[in-house]
């Protein structure tokens, strides 16, 4: 008995070390994807707009999506293999069945961790979401801790596999650490978001600037004008027209040209008098002129 302990304890050693380095590496590799994928929360203008909030939450949609199918994989080891191992009794249900490795660590990770979905509606999904993302991390860390361990157990000392082959197990192990650095990601956005919005209810951008069409400000207005300048040259849109102070309405072409026409006429209304008004150039209360096309009272 004595022998064998002795015999197995390096192993032991080497795997918790492999398994300990794994973890820091899917931990710092999530770090790194989200400081690497910075440029795509920006918006035209800012980190911390209602476009900027739009990008992060879809970003962390795709992220939590990617997250709840290595949840799935768990769901799917417990119903057709059943839990990977038993632990200790204050880690169990009291019947044999593990929090980790059966339906609590999968269910709880799709409800807190899916209603991170809806982040930007309310400040309570942001942070059930975190507690979510936390609280996976630690399981992912232990059982792939656990996991790799019981690999070695199982594939140089012929353990018991209860129902699982070493390629399996080997899955399992890579699923915790595949999970850890996705939830690392899902947590840092979460928290970005949270600084956007808002932590308390009101937020400072409403859930429907999120969500509308109209967000940057800027592009709207140069769209808005250059389909004006389309509708112009097409002839769908007429001659402005305005009021003078008689209120005679007078329809008018703007042109390019300032000032005044050199040799018009005008009386005390400001409107030019003779025969050279007629057809003719006035001034424009903006600095344009203006081209009179009709006159009607």
């Amino acid at each position: 008995m004595t022998s064998l302990v002795s015999e197995s304890l390096p192993d032991a050693v080497q795997s918790d070390e492999l398994a300990l380095m794994h973890i820091k590496i899917s931990f710092l590799v999530g770090v790194a994807v989200f400081v690497i994928i910075c440029p795509l929360y920006k918006s035209r203008k800012s980190y911390f707009d209602a476009l900027a909030a739009r990008n992060v939450i879809g970003i962390t949609r795709a992220f939590i999506f990617v997250e709840l199918l290595l949840v799935f994989i768990l769901y799917y080891f417990y119903f057709e293999k059943g839990a990977l191992m038993e632990m200790h009794q204050y880690l169990g249900y009291g019947n044999g069945d593990s929090w980790l490795y059966t339906y609590g660590r999968p269910t709880a990770g799709l409800v807190f961790i899916g209603i991170g979905m809806f982040a930007e509606m309310h400040p309570a999904p942001r942070y059930l979401c975190l507690v979510g993302c936390m609280v996976e991390v630690l399981g992912d860390a232990l059982s792939a801790f656990q996991v790799r361990d019981y690999y070695q157990q199982v594939k140089y000392h012929s353990a018991p596999s209860n129902g699982y082959t070493e390629n399996e197990i080997l899955a399992y192990y890579w699923r915790d650490i595949i999970s850890i650095g996705f939830c690392t990601v899902v947590c840092l956005l979460v928290v970005l978001l949270t600084v956007q919005v808002g932590f308390c209810e009101p937020q400072l951008i409403h859930p429907s600037q999120i969500s509308g069409q109209e967000l940057d400000r800027y592009a709207a207005m140069r769209r808005n004008k250059d389909n004006r300048q389309i509708m112009a040259m097409e002839g769908l849109l007429g001659p402005q027209r305005e009021r003078n102070s008689l209120g005679i309405t007078k329809a008018r072409l703007f042109t390019n040209s300032l000032g005044p026409r050199a040799g018009a006429d005008k009386n005390k209304t400001g409107f030019e008098t003779g025969e050279d008004a007629k057809g003719k150039t006035a001034d424009h209360p903006q600095g344009q002129t203006a081209i009179d096309v009709n006159d009607e009272p």
